[in-house]
């Protein structure tokens, strides 16, 4: 709502608000590539 996107932007201010949403987009972007190859909840880097 407007209410709450103007509190926002009191709190965190204009800059605050970009890197807000730009974290959110690069967490989605790493859920979504752990999604797609399935990698499991705790899993371990390969062994070389």
């Amino acid at each position: 709502s407007k209410g709450l996107y103007e509190r926002a932007i009191e709190v965190l201010g204009h800059q605050g608000i970009t890197d807000v949403i730009c974290l959110m987009g690069f967490y989605t972007s790493v859920s979504m590539t752990l999604a797609f190859y399935d990698v499991p909840a705790g899993a371990e880097g390969m062994q070389r």
